[in-house]
């Protein structure tokens, strides 16, 4: 069992702990041990009571519980450091009673904050009690919590904090084992990333991929979900989003860079997994795409037809055969990009993007009638079928089937309690 290492920090104040979050800190390690991952049960409706500020206060108790490195983390430092001797001797004597594998436990912590982000409302944010808006200096400074923007269809609607339960999951997977990494790290930032891509929560998804790099800068799996997410960040309704944002609303919305700098992130990060994993063909096919939206066709073409040569999947080939057409279409190759977009209907016959391809591959070519034939269909999709029908409508979102597969895998070794 590797021990957790005792925070040591400069003794500023008084010599008593404070004994409510010590009490607290009791709660936390009991449901930690008891939590049934994926479930909403006791433990872990007891933390669901704690509010943000609560969540700020236990955060640097937290981190001296479990050990996690200072090193190169000031804001951390700065938190470890306001822990008083008492408070550090009873974390001491809680270590030592927890009676459990400490690597064991970091995981099964980082699961109880990532099921109380997923299942649990957002913390209550509430004035801090009196005595503590008269303590020392370093409790009265801001917080510097995150405001993200909530929008629907592009469309602005509100700002709120962002949830600290994923910054307290975060801390603990920095107390795994670093060296080799713990591959439980590699596989949470993978399967975390994909949910946040899937609901579209990209605020998380840029601080979740930032810390991610400085863990697991080699995991082809997180290279690749950061990679999705910067190709959709470089699509027009996001683009658009940004630009009406903070022309109508005046709120600057910050980490999402132009479209032509997204798309060089995006491939940048392709390159780098598939060279991690030669195998992963979603990967060769984004980077196709990624490299044709820079119009580079040729190029792009290259890797789409060699990521359809090695996939069966129809969602996969449907996309490299859209893609491939799109490619000769914009190569003035109209009779190659007829055939990739009939290919397409063959996988996927109620889809709409290819026959719009299709009309304007038979546009170009000249023969207007049948273009208009090929579009036609089009007009007359039923508006509720257009996910299922046609995959190019979801290709920016993460597949919800895949995004909940990745949560149950990663939560199937915390399904019952330690004791």
């Amino acid at each position: 069992m590797r021990p957790i290492a005792v925070v040591l920090a400069v003794v500023l104040s008084g010599a008593s702990a404070d004994q409510r979050s010590i009490d607290m800190l009791r709660d936390w390690t009991e449901a930690v041990v008891r939590h049934r991952a994926g479930e909403t049960d006791e433990a872990l409706s007891k933390i669901g009571t704690w509010t943000y500020h609560d969540l700020e206060v236990m955060e640097r108790f937290i981190e001296s519980l479990v050990g996690a490195p200072s090193k190169g983390n000031e804001a951390r430092r700065q938190r470890l450091a306001a822990l008083t001797s008492a408070d550090l001797a009873a974390i001491r004597e809680m270590q030592i009673r927890l009676g459990v594998d400490a690597d064991a436990f970091r995981r099964r912590a980082a699961i109880l904050h990532t099921d109380a982000a997923l299942r649990l409302p957002l913390p209550k944010i509430v004035a801090p009690p009196t005595n503590v808006q008269q303590g020392p200096e370093w409790s009265r400074r801001p917080s510097g919590r995150r405001v993200d923007v909530i929008s629907f269809d592009a469309q602005f609607q509100n700002l709120e904090y962002s949830n600290p339960h994923w910054d307290v999951a975060m801390d603990l997977l920095d107390a795994l084992p670093a060296s080799p990494r713990d591959a439980f790290v590699g596989e949470w930032y993978a399967s975390i990333g994909a949910y946040f891509v899937e609901q579209r929560q990209f605020s998380n998804a840029l601080v979740h991929f930032d810390r991610a790099r400085g863990l697991v800068p080699d995991d082809a799996r997180v290279l690749y979900g950061e990679a999705r997410l910067h190709e959709t960040l470089s699509a027009p309704r996001m683009q658009n989003f940004v630009r009406a944002t903070t022309m109508d609303n005046g709120v600057f919305v910050r980490g999402i860079e132009s479209a032509a700098r997204e798309l060089r992130r995006a491939e940048g990060l392709l390159q780098k997994a598939l060279s991690a994993d030669p195998t992963l063909v979603t990967a060769r096919l984004r980077l196709g795409r990624v490299i044709m939206q820079q119009q580079r066709w040729k190029e792009g073409l290259t890797h789409v037809e060699r990521a359809l040569a090695e996939t069966k999947d129809p969602m996969l080939g449907y996309f490299a055969n859209l893609f491939a057409g799109d490619a000769e279409l914009a190569l003035g190759n109209t009779d190659e990009a007829q055939r990739s977009y009939e290919r397409a209907l063959t996988l996927f016959p109620d889809a709409q993007a290819p026959r719009l391809g299709m009309a304007a591959a038979l546009s170009v070519g000249g023969d207007r009638e049948a273009a208009v034939a090929a579009v036609l269909p089009t007009l007359t999709k039923r508006p509720d079928g257009r996910g299922e029908d046609d995959p190019w409508w979801m290709y920016y979102d993460s597949n919800m089937e895949e995004a909940t597969a990745l949560l149950e895998r990663l939560r199937a070794p915390f399904t019952e309690p330690l004791r």
